[in-house]
C-alpha cells in the first residue's frame, strides 16, 4: 500500500504556535511543551506533516516532514534557510 488514504497523501498540519512551543527552552527545545500536540495523530502513518513557522513575527515559511522517506523540506519564498528549525523538527520526529 502506498500510504494513500482515497488516492490522497495522508497529512498532518500542526498550527504555527507548535514550533514556537518546541523551541521555547533554555536549550532552544521543549519536547515536554508539545508532546500532547501528536498524540491523537498516528505521525509515522503520514505522508506529510506541514508546520507553518513564523520567522520573527515578519515573515512565514513552511516545513513540511516526509516520515517515509526520512526527509524535512523548509520552503521559503525569500530563499532563506532554517537549518535550527531543521534539527528541532528532526529531534521532535526522534523524540
Amino acid at each position: 500500500s502506498s500510504g494513500r488514504h482515497g488516492g490522497h497523501p495522508r497529512c498532518a498540519y500542526f498550527s504555527s504556535f507548535f514550533y514556537a512551543m518546541l523551541r521555547n527552552a533554555k536549550d532552544g527545545y521543549s519536547h515536554e511543551n508539545v508532546k500532547r500536540w501528536g498524540r491523537r495523530k498516528n505521525l509515522g502513518a503520514c505522508d506529510r506533516i506541514f508546520f507553518p513557522i513564523n520567522v520573527s513575527n515578519s515573515h512565514w515559511c513552511l516545513a513540511v516532514v516526509f516520515p517515509k522517506e526520512k526527509c524535512i523540506k523548509y520552503f521559503d519564498s525569500l530563499g532563506g534557510r532554517n537549518s535550527n528549525c531543521l534539527n528541532l523538527l528532526e529531534r521532535y520526529m526522534q523524540d
